[in-house]
C-alpha cells in the first residue's frame, strides 16, 4: 500500500513466506582404516536411513519513504524501516543406523542393528531470527561547467536476536547383543518399520534423553548489532570520465552463548556462562573502509574501468559458538569454533567493456583479492561419520579473470541470443601452524574456491512476448569442501555439470506460466578425499510447474 504526492512517496509493505521440506536420505557408509568395513573387504557397511520434515517461516513488515526537494537543490532522500521474524521448526527428524552384510560378490545379504547405544536418534529442532532494521540516504546532484556531480551520504543500523533450540532422544539396544532385522533387499526401505510394539516388548530398548551435559551444549542464544555510515562521491567530466568513491564506518557487536535443556545446578551456569567462554564468543569491533574507482567512457562504444574496494567477511552467528548443526549446502555435520576473527578483504579490478548493435555486450576483466585471517573449514572423522569445522588462516590470496558476454543470433533466428561467463582463478591460502594443529596442508587453495567456473546460456524470446525459454549450463572446477586433518588429505567436491531448461508462456500482460527441469543430465555429486569417493548424492531430475499472476 503506498500514497504518493507530487515528489514524496509513502510505502507500507508486508510480506509472508511459507515452505515446506519433507526428505529422505538413504546412506551406504563405507569405513577404511584401523576399524575398516566394506562391502568387498568383510562384507559390512553401515546403512543410514535419514527423515526430516521441516517448515520454515518469514514475516516482514517495511515502511519505505522516497522525498524529492526541489526546493533545495534537488535533494533526495530515501529511507525504509523494517521488522522481521524468521522461523525454523523441525518436528520430525529420525535418523536410523543399521549393519547391512554382503557376500563375496557385493550382493546384499541381511540387515541387523548393534547391541550398542544410539540405534534410532529422534531430534526436534526450533529456531527464532528477529532482525529490525532502519537506514537512510541523502542524494545531491549539482552540475558545474563540463562537470556533473553527485553527492550521498546514508546511515544503516540493525539489530539482530536468535533462540535456536534442540531437542534429541536416542533408542538404545541395551541388550548388548545384534538384533537381526531383515533377510531380504526387497524389504530393506521398510526397515524403518521395526520399532513396533512387539519388538518394543520382546527386546531390551529404551529411550535416553540425549542432552548434552555442561561445558557441552546443543543449544545456543545469539545478538548482533550493526551501526553504520557512509559518505561517497561520483564525478563526471564532460561525459568521458568519472571518478566515484566513499568511506563507510561500522561499528560490529556480536555474541553467541551456548546454552542447555539440563542447567540444574550453579556449576552448570558457571560452565556455560563462564565470562572468558562468552568473550571468545564476542566480536566487538569497529573500522571505516573505503572505495574508489576511476572509469574512461570511450563514446558509446567501450569504457575501462580500474577500482579498489576493502570490505569485511566475519563469522556467522552459529561458527562461533561449538554447538553441531547440518550445513544445508555440505549436508555434514557441523560445528562452531569460538574465537573465530574477522576477515579483512582488499580488492583490485580491471576491467574492458564493448557495447555493439542489436544490444551485444563484451567484457573482460581481472581481479585480485588480498584476505587477512580467512575463514576455512577443517574436516575430522570419528565414528564412520565426518564433522566440519572452521578455523581462522594466516593469510590468502585470490587472483583471476572473468570473461562475460551477449550475443545476438537473429542470423540464425529472430529472437535467439546467448550470453554467458567464464571465471579463470587461482588462490593460495596459509594457515600458521601454531594455529592449524593437525592440519594435514597448512598451504593450499581457498576453501570452496574453484579454478574455473562457467555459465552459458541459450536464450529465445518471441516477437510477440507471448513466449521466452532458456538453456541453462554451468560446471565448477573441483573445490575444497573441507581440510584434512592428521595426514588424512583435503576433500574435494567434484565438478557437477548442471543442465537445466526453462520455458516461460505469458497468456496476458498480468500473468504467466513457468515450466521449469532441472539437472537434465543427471548428474551425481562426488567428494572424493586421497582420491576415493567417500560421499556420492543423487541429486536427481526435479521438475516444476508455476503460475504467477499479478494484479
Amino acid at each position: 500500500m503506498s500514497y504518493k504526492l507530487k515528489n514524496h512517496e509513502v510505502k507500507v509493505l508486508n510480506i509472508y513466506l511459507e515452505d515446506v521440506e519433507d526428505e529422505t536420505e538413504i546412506n551406504i557408509a563405507q569405513t577404511f582404516g584401523s576399524s575398516e568395513s566394506t562391502i568387498f573387504g568383510n562384507g559390512e557397511a553401515t546403512r543410514t536411513h535419514e527423515i526430516e520434515y521441516e517448515e520454515r517461516t518469514l514475516e516482514v513488515t517495511q515502511l519505505i519513504g522516497k522525498h524529492t526537494f526541489l526546493d533545495f537543490y534537488g535533494l533526495g532522500f530515501d529511507w525504509q524501516y523494517t521488522e522481521s521474524e524468521a522461523n525454523t521448526e523441525i518436528p520430525t527428524s529420525v535418523n536410523y543406523v543399521f549393519n547391512d552384510f554382503y557376500d563375496s560378490d557385493g550382493n546384499y545379504l541381511s540387515s541387523e542393528i548393534t547391541g550398542d547405544d544410539n540405534r534410532v536418534i529422534f531430534e526436534f529442532v526450533d529456531l527464532q531470527d528477529n532482525v529490525n532494521s532502519s537506514s537512510g540516504n541523502f542524494t545531491l546532484p549539482f552540475y558545474l561547467s563540463n562537470v556533473e556531480i553527485e553527492l550521498t551520504a546514508g546511515y544503516d543500523f540493525s539489530d539482530r536476536g536468535r533462540v535456536y533450540t534442540t531437542s534429541s532422544f536416542a533408542i538404545n539396544n541395551e541388550s548388548n547383543q545384534a538384533i537381526e532385522l531383515s533377510t531380504s533387499e526387497s524389504e530393506i526401505l521398510d526397515l524403518t518399520g521395526f520399532l513396533s510394539d512387539e519388538f518394543i516388548d520382546n527386546n531390551n530398548v529404551l529411550v535416553n534423553f540425549n542432552e548434552p551435559s555442561a561445558p557441552d551444549a546443543d543449544d545456543y542464544l545469539a545478538a548482533q548489532k550493526i551501526d553504520a555510515g557512509y559518505a561517497a562521491f561520483d564525478v563526471i567530466y564532460k561525459g568521458q570520465f568519472r571518478l566515484s568513491g566513499g568511506l563507510r564506518y561500522e561499528s560490529f557487536k556480536q555474541v553467541t552463548i551456548a546454552t542447555s535443556s539440563l542447567i540444574f545446578d550453579a556449576g552448570d551456569l558457571n560452565d556455560l556462562f563462564d565470562p572468558d567462554i562468552i568473550q571468545d564468543g564476542t566480536i566487538n569491533e569497529s573500522d571505516t573502509y573505503g572505495a574508489l574507482a576511476f572509469t574512461y567512457i570511450g563514446g558509446e562504444n567501450y569504457q575501462i574501468r580500474l577500482s579498489y574496494g576493502e570490505t569485511v567477511v566475519r563469522p556467522d552467528l552459529r561458527e562461533l559458538v561449538p554447538v553441531a548443526y547440518i550445513d544445508p549446502l555440505t549436508d555434514l555435520r557441523t560445528i562452531g569454533r569460538a574465537g573465530l576473527e574477522t576477515s579483512d578483504i582488499k580488492n583490485y579490478d580491471a576491467r574492458f567493456e564493448y557495447y555493439a548493435g542489436n544490444g551485444n555486450n563484451y567484457s573482460v576483466g581481472v581481479f585480485y583479492k588480498n584476505i587477512n585471517a580467512p575463514i576455512e573449514s577443517t574436516l575430522t572423522i570419528g565414528d564412520g561419520e565426518f564433522t566440519q569445522s572452521f578455523v581462522n588462516g594466516d593469510v590468502a590470496t585470490l587472483i583471476g579473470v572473468e570473461f562475460e558476454w551477449l550475443q545476438d543470433l537473429t542470423f540464425i533466428n529472430d529472437g535467439l541470443f546467448t550470453s554467458g561467463n567464464i571465471t579463470l582463478s587461482d588462490s593460495e591460502s596459509t594457515i600458521d601452524p601454531g594455529t592449524g594443529g593437525t592440519l594435514t596442508n597448512f598451504e593450499r587453495r581457498l576453501s570452496g574456491h574453484s579454478e574455473y567456473v562457467v555459465n552459458l546460456q541459450l536464450n529465445y524470446d518471441s516477437a510477440n512476448g507471448k513466449h521466452s525459454s532458456s538453456l541453462v549450463y554451468n560446471v565448477f572446477g573441483e573445490r575444497i569442501v573441507a581440510s584434512g586433518v592428521s595426514g588424512i588429505e583435503d576433500a574435494f567436491e567434484q565438478p557437477f555439470h548442471s543442465l537445466d531448461a526453462v520455458y516461460t508462456y505469458y497468456p496476458d500482460f498480468n500473468s504467466k506460466i513457468k515450466f521449469k527441469v532441472k539437472n537434465l543430465l543427471a548428474e551425481e555429486q562426488e567428494v572424493t578425499q586421497s582420491d576415493i569417493v567417500v560421499r556420492t548424492r543423487e541429486v536427481g531430475t526435479i521438475f516444476s510447474v508455476s503460475y504467477q499472476y499479478d494484479f
